[in-house]
């Protein structure tokens, strides 16, 4: 057997779900000239990371389990017990990678492959580089002899350990850096000293906003001054007390919280000012002093928003905080994501329940809105469906007012997405998972005799979740919006044709009713737009005619050289002008996925 080394390759063997390790993100090694550690990444960090300089990233699984042993060797050895018994579930979820590989190896054609690269490796060494995938490896182990310390055997994956599997705290594995010696005695001594806390506590001061996003996108910087803010410092300064506790709250939350831009900003006003916030006289007083806001639905909600002025001095909170008028605890925090004419929109991380929300208030048009959460619930069983809930309510005036809450999607929408360049920058395995779920979500619309009418990139939204084919951590794509969306219904005419002009099928413009034609032509529109970064015909003019003729112009294009079963032949069949002609959403789908 050969040792895992640099350029071992694993065969993507989904594994069960208890041996997976965390789902939360991405299994990679950071290196520079003062630190080397294995750690658990979200895409965030990992973007984060990379733009750091002076380190590199590796997602190489071979390198990462070269590199794993000797690292908790050196943890152990500095008595980080605790990081050690991270990075030993880190390296038991390797070896579960590694013996469900080599358990591959002995089934079906990849036994013969493994066979045929084992026998000729021995003439030609350099085959095991060239099939890294095709040869078994040994599974990793501590090197004893560099050990200071007894190490325990490592812990097992399994249902009765819920820490190997938790992405909340196995995700959040503390780098630790190889400073200089004099930097390390300060970092392992009992007192902070005078020029360093000083130095942290004028950039709270001075320019807050600039130090916290740098903690809250960047591990290593974290660690650098959490070490600096260890409980053993006596002479820790009473401004930086509260950056601790934030620093403690702040990764106490998923991944998906702390990836929230201004979270850690928000977290330390609230510990700066938890004192008066839980002391009921002195929130009497704020409230008197117009210091906070008392909720118009809720008497016993309290709301603290935008600039808040306390002694003279402002501060620029990112986050509106709604906290308890009863006890001062905090509940939830929310800012505006969009208005429509409608509808407001705003972001809610409910901190009680560690749910992160997109919340919804429509006053106008509720029986569009009732329509719209309601065909949403038929089609809430696929996981390529935005999920949305929703009620109804009367205000003191009587007024209906429609209340909806969807999960807060962290990868935005399709559109914005595509214009930061972030589609063309996936692999084409990722390009064409988020192709199947976009058509794979019309499918399951269509299937309970939904047409939606909207399909557009902006009706998209991506969020990373985990794929049940592979077990790996991706982008997913979601169809929201079901807005102008209707219910095929037996003897009852098809609503007044609507939708978004560059996305209208060229038979809409002829005056046919929308069906489920009219959406596939919508995908086929929306998936060259991720494809090729245009639109597939000239969209200059919104005049109907104009748009009609532009679409029907798509008639006497040829079938592209790739081929029909090809990503530009899904999206040329989706896009025949007549609809006869126009290829099923099936067909593209089972194309799609058989690439």
């Amino acid at each position: 057997m050969h040792v895992a080394r640099f350029g071992a390759g694993f065969m993507t063997t989904p594994l069960p779900p208890n041996n997976r390790g965390p789902q939360q993100g991405r299994l990679v090694l950071v290196e520079s000239k003062k630190i080397q550690n294995i750690l658990w990444l979200t895409p965030e960090e990992l973007q984060a990371a990379r733009q750091t300089k002076n380190q590199s990233i590796s997602l190489n699984i071979g390198k990462i389990a070269e590199a794993l042993p000797n690292i908790i060797a050196r943890t152990i050895s500095t008595k980080q017990e605790e990081n050690a018994d991270v990075l030993r579930q880190n390296m038991a979820w390797i070896n579960a990678r590694i013996a469900s590989h080599n358990k591959k190896l002995t089934q079906g054609i990849a036994k013969y492959i493994a066979f045929f690269v084992a026998f000729f490796s021995k003439i030609f060494p350099a085959l095991q580089h060239i099939f890294p995938t095709a040869r078994p490896y040994e599974a990793l182990s501590l090197p004893e002899d560099k050990l200071n310390a007894s190490v325990p055997t490592p812990t097992p994956l399994s249902p009765s350990n819920p820490t190997s599997t938790d992405p909340l705290k196995s995700s959040m594995i503390p780098l630790e850096p190889l400073l200089p010696p004099s930097q390390k005695e300060r970092s392992q001594g009992t007192s902070l000293l005078d020029e360093e806390g000083e130095k942290i506590t004028g950039s709270i001061e001075d320019n807050p906003k600039d130090l916290l996003n740098k903690l809250q996108f960047d591990p290593t910087f974290r660690l650098s001054i959490k070490q600096c803010l260890q409980p053993k410092q006596n002479s820790l300064c009473n401004s930086l007390e509260p950056l601790s506790r934030a620093l403690q709250t702040f990764e106490s939350y998923p991944s998906s919280f702390q990836a929230q831009k201004g979270f850690l900003q928000t977290l330390l006003f609230i510990e700066k000012n938890r004192g008066w916030m839980e002391n009921r006289e002195e929130r009497e007083a704020a409230i008197r002093e117009g210091r906070v806001s008392v909720s118009h639905r809720h008497a016993h909600i309290l709301k603290i928003k935008g600039d808040y002025v306390l002694k003279g001095r402002k501060e620029d909170i990112p986050y509106t905080i709604a906290f308890d008028r009863r006890t001062g605890k905090v509940m939830f925090l929310q800012h505006q994501l969009n208005q429509g004419f409608f509808k407001k929109v705003k972001k809610v991380l409910r901190l009680t329940e560690h749910d992160l929300l997109a919340v919804g208030k429509q006053t106008a048009e509720i029986k569009l809105a009732e329509n719209e959460l309601a065909l949403a619930k038929e089609c809430k069983e696929s996981r390529n469906v935005a999920k949305l809930e929703g009620r109804l309510y009367r205000n003191k005036q009587d007024k209906a007012i429609m209340l909806t809450e969807a999960p807060f999607y962290d990868g935005g929408d399709l559109f914005d997405f595509i214009q930061n360049g972030g589609f063309s920058r996936l692999s084409q395995r990722d390009q064409l998972a988020i192709t199947g779920d976009i058509i794979r979500g019309a499918c399951h619309i269509h299937n309970q005799n939904i047409i939606h009418r909207d399909l557009k990139l902006e009706n998209i939204f991506l969020t990373h979740e985990v794929d049940p084919n592979t077990g790996r951590v991706r982008l997913t794509a979601k169809i929201a919006d079901f807005g102008l969306a209707y219910k095929k219904r037996p003897q009852e005419a098809p609503p007044h044709n609507a939708g978004t002009p560059e996305y209208v099928a060229p038979e809409t413009w002829s005056g046919q009713s929308q069906n489920e034609q009219s959406d596939t032509w919508a995908i086929g529109v929306l998936l060259h737009l991720c494809h090729r970064s245009q639109w597939p015909y000239s969209v200059a003019s919104k005049n109907p005619a104009d748009l009609h003729q532009a679409g029907t112009s798509l008639q006497s294009k040829p079938i592209p050289q790739e081929g029909r079963n090809s990503i530009p032949g899904v999206i040329w069949g989706l896009t025949r002008p007549n609809p006869a002609e126009r290829w099923t959403l099936t067909a593209a789908l089972a194309i799609v996925e058989s690439l």
